[in-house]
């Protein structure tokens, strides 16, 4: 029967803390030395061959090797990254039944197999128990995030590439788009608006998306969407965008072009 790769939380704990800090950045752990539990798959797709393990393995080790060569070592280095990987890492897994993309365990397999250097690196060795989808080494649980797998670098590659759909889309950068404004509400349950957000608010000063977003995942929390066609959709979150653009100069004010820092994202605020 066919089965694919999955890493429980407490399985991935004890892996984690027994792994040597020093060959993080040097190496990927090897899939002999894994936790793995492999999983039957019910549906009648896919072979562990068409699930890709090989090819996951060999595009996480050619990202980190563009990581090693300082490709992505300034500039939003950490969103070019994603950006750059994301329609590549779909690609890998666009025909993998949902019992597998639903199943958290198999992110945490992702996380601590083929990217384990790679996520090591985006976070910036900071909360890498949520990263990894791990219960905290104290047993508490830390916060919202370790609940879901908004951390998790595979996942963000993957719904990065399953939003955006286009180069054009997923290569607009912003930390503080993707994650706050995306990933982590409303929204980003709707790929229809997100897609239509990034199109017609992705390249607006932050402060403009940072008005703009609120109103539409509260929109979409009303499932105040479901009434309505793409188009429909985009006139109404350019709507939305005129509007936060008008209050901003009701108050004589212009918003400020900065870009989000993408401190932000792996700030203990955004925890």
């Amino acid at each position: 029967m066919n089965a694919y790769p999955t890493i429980s939380a407490r399985a991935g704990r004890l892996f984690f803390d027994s792994y040597d800090p020093a060959s993080w950045r040097a190496s990927l752990p090897r899939p002999e030395d894994l936790p793995i539990d492999w999983v039957d798959v019910v549906s009648d797709t896919p072979t562990t061959a068409d699930l890709g393990v090989d090819a996951l393995y060999s595009l996480a080790r050619r990202a980190k090797q563009a990581v090693d060569r300082g490709e992505y070592a300034s500039g939003n280095g950490g969103e070019r990254f994603e950006a750059a990987h994301a329609l590549s890492f779909h690609k890998l897994l666009n025909t993998v039944p949902g019992e597998i993309l639903t199943n958290r365990s198999f992110w945490r397999f992702l996380a601590l197999g083929p990217f384990f250097a790679a996520t090591v690196w985006r976070q910036r060795e900071k909360h890498l128990d949520t990263a990894f989808g791990l219960p905290p080494a104290t047993g508490r649980r830390r916060g919202g995030d370790s609940l879901n797998l908004v951390r998790n670098l595979p996942w963000r590659l993957y719904m990065r590439a399953e939003i955006g759909r286009t180069q054009r889309l997923v290569d607009i950068i912003g930390a503080d788009l993707w994650w706050s404004h995306i990933f982590r509400v409303q929204i980003g349950r709707s790929p229809v608006t997100a897609q239509a957000f990034l199109q017609e608010v992705g390249a607006e000063p932050v402060a403009v998306q940072r008005a703009v977003a609120p109103y539409l995942s509260a929109d979409r929390g009303r499932n105040a969407y479901d009434s309505l066609d793409a188009d429909e959709i985009v006139e109404h979150v350019l709507e939305q965008k005129a509007k936060a653009i008008a209050r901003f100069r009701e108050h004589g004010e212009e918003p400020e072009s900065d870009p989000a820092s993408e401190e932000e994202q792996f700030s203990d605020s955004a925890a």
